[in-house]
């Protein structure tokens, strides 16, 4: 279907020339150029006061629209250890959440401990149990 480019911009936003729009392939003949920035983050684990792991993670994908999911296995003896996990976006002036955890978590031989996001605010989770952990969490 054909249609005027004076009707179109009647009823849609055109930031493209005519020209610029007839240059492109007919799928990418979009009358506005979409651009979204997926902020990188920089997450940082510390335990009993060590950083633990410290690193740069972006989300995967060829426009960087998938989940983002990072995964670190840190090896620590059993017992009661405090715990602060941070992730913030690496730009500070990005509108990406900042994300903090911090509490005493009990680490038991043969069990894993996910901190992840819930949608509000970061979590520990006991793997074993499925349960929440411990500690407040707060971004």
């Amino acid at each position: 279907m054909r249609v005027p480019l004076s009707w179109l911009r009647e009823y849609v936003d055109v930031d493209l020339s005519p020209e610029e729009l007839a240059r492109r392939p007919v799928h990418m003949r979009q009358p506005r150029e979409c651009v979204s920035e997926v902020p990188t983050y920089d997450l940082r684990a510390v335990v009993d006061g060590a950083v633990v792991a410290e690193r740069r993670v972006a989300s995967p994908g060829l426009r960087a629209d998938r989940p983002l999911t990072v995964e670190e296995n840190i090896r620590l003896s059993p017992g009661h250890h405090d715990v602060t996990v941070t992730f913030v976006p690496a730009d500070e002036a990005s509108d990406g959440k900042r994300l903090s955890f911090t509490g005493r978590l009990r680490f038991e031989r043969q069990r894993v401990v996910l901190v992840t996001y819930d949608g509000s605010v970061l979590v520990a989770r006991g793997e074993r149990a499925g349960a929440a952990v411990a500690g407040p969490a707060r971004h």
